[in-house]
């Protein structure tokens, strides 16, 4: 009888690293339902939370990111790096693991060289424009490499791209589901009448966006138009203040409300660029500036260069806000291309086609 196929995926620290992976691994499930799949992250990340949520094993690794600013962390990450490496090299031989998929950031690191130490193959998932220094780290150890942009090839070794698979990037199975967009008006409390402003800055919020959008909201409620403000962890308005504008700490379904949306203001992580064209969505994109190899703003730039997308930066967001959003949402010509050349960019498939790629590695 042979062996259950064991799959280990390396993957979290924030939704944009966790949600695609979890899409592989569903679609993994779907090819055989009998395949074992585990995840490893760390205890107090979003991970944690979510992983189990959708049924599958998780494992902790006490681990941390590299802190540049020398004091007693800057120590330990090394050694703790040698800990989490040694604990999944051993549970990789313990639990017969075949294959790890790796979805970048310093998380998976471990799973990356410990695979490689057990003799398990390595696949990555590069979600943004410009590889992160892990997925670069691992990339001559690694049997694929899946990117999310075609552009990416050119960051890596002519040596290795031969490797590289450019599928696009997984989303969350519900973006590709049909949504009833007059019911989810109805839980949003909209008026189907109306445009539809929907305004996020990731799973943790936007401070800088936030503060923009409270510094605009008379104007942008002046417009007539129905607001859907996701504000994260740092709310900082009661939705009494505002009838007509739906403030949420956190929206459950959010391809739901993407749905009904007409534009859609967001930083430019590579998940959310990829809902974005998945759903055929105009939108205006504020790059995160602290992100660390400067991935946010090269994925809004290409977004912008397709036609797709308006890039406002964190220092000019307050002044330009209420401006640009009162020049496209009311403009249906240009508000139309936008979300049409947002779709064009859409890979729809990318979960099904890598689970389809690493499965068929596995078994050889």
């Amino acid at each position: 009888m042979a062996e259950k196929v064991h799959i280990l995926f390396g993957a979290g620290g924030t939704g944009g690293h966790l949600y695609p992976a979890l899409s592989v691994a569903d679609e993994l499930k779907k090819i055989n339902p009998d395949i074992r799949i585990t995840f490893a992250g760390r205890a107090d990340k979003i991970e944690a939370r979510v992983v189990p949520q959708y049924g599958y094993e998780f494992i902790t690794m006490d681990i941390q990111p590299p802190i540049l600013k020398a004091n007693l962390n800057t120590f330990l990450f090394p050694v703790k790096m040698v800990r989490a490496i040694r604990k999944i090299r051993s549970f990789i031989k313990s639990e017969k693991v075949n294959m790890v998929v790796c979805a970048g950031a310093y998380i998976s690191i471990p799973p990356g060289v410990a695979s490689k130490l057990s003799g398990a193959k390595l696949a990555l998932m590069e979600s943004n424009l410009n590889p992160g220094k892990a997925v670069k780290y691992l990339a001559n150890r690694a049997d694929l490499i899946f990117t999310a942009f075609e552009g990416t090839l050119d960051y890596f070794n002519y040596k290795i791209h031969h490797k590289i698979n450019h599928l696009g990037n997984p989303v969350r199975e519900t973006f590709n589901n049909s949504v009833d967009i007059a019911e989810s008006q109805k839980r949003f409390n909209l008026n189907p009448e109306k445009r539809t402003l929907l305004i996020f800055g990731g799973s943790l919020g936007a401070e800088s966006i936030n503060r923009a959008v409270l510094n605009n909201l008379d104007q942008l409620r002046s417009l007539g138009i129905n607001i859907i403000w996701q504000t994260g962890n740092s709310l900082i308005t009661n939705s009494e203040d505002y009838p007509n504008v739906q403030v949420m700490k956190y929206i459950d379904d959010m391809a739901s409300a993407f749905a009904v949306s007409d534009l859609i203001i967001s930083r430019s992580g590579a998940t959310t660029v990829a809902e974005l064209t998945i759903t055929g969505k105009a939108s205006i994109l504020v790059p995160l500036p602290t992100s660390s190899t400067g991935e946010q703003e090269k994925n809004a730039r290409l977004m912008e260069e397709k036609g797709a997308s308006i890039v406002i930066h964190d220092k000019e967001i307050s002044n330009r806000l209420f401006h640009v959003v009162k020049d496209v949402i009311f403009d249906f010509e240009k508000l139309g291309k936008m979300a049409e050349n947002a779709r064009i960019l859409g890979k729809p498939k990318a979960g099904e086609e890598i689970a389809s790629i690493i499965y068929k590695l596995v078994q050889k």
